[in-house]
């Protein structure tokens, strides 16, 4: 096909999709939109596309986000060294209901610590002692 007769093409039509659009719209009063049912509608969404990604946040498949990391004070030490020193010694990670116990046991040292917390304290103490050896 020659190019004149592709340009030609082209612009009858771009010339029939506008004929379509004038027909598609429709008198509204000011500020509203249209309630249209075609293929060519979009959708009234009250949202702006930058809204859209604010109200929404991408699943991107993280997982957990991290935490701060926060150091350990004496305190906090010394009650998880009191109730799980042979766990360290016995180079073993307790579980979640030894973590709890100590947990249950020291509420006050530990209020601002989760059982988790507890348990990677003991693990990182247990790698600490393998590496010195």
């Amino acid at each position: 096909m020659p190019i004149a007769e592709s340009v030609k093409l082209d612009s009858e039509e771009e010339a029939e999709f506008e004929a379509d659009a004038k027909e598609d719209q429709v008198a509204c009063p000011q500020g509203q939109m249209p309630d249209v049912d075609n293929k060519n509608a979009q959708t009234t969404d009250p949202t702006t596309p930058s809204q859209a990604f604010t109200n929404k946040s991408p699943k991107k498949g993280k997982g957990r986000q991290p935490c701060k990391r926060r150091t350990w004070n004496e305190g906090e030490v010394l009650a998880v060294e009191k109730h799980l020193m042979a766990f360290i010694t016995t180079c073993r990670v307790p579980g979640k209901a030894d973590c709890d116990k100590c947990l249950k046991r020291e509420p006050v040292a530990l209020r601002n610590r989760n059982w988790l917390a507890v348990k990677f304290y003991v693990k990182n103490r247990i790698t600490a002692l393998k590496n010195k050896a």
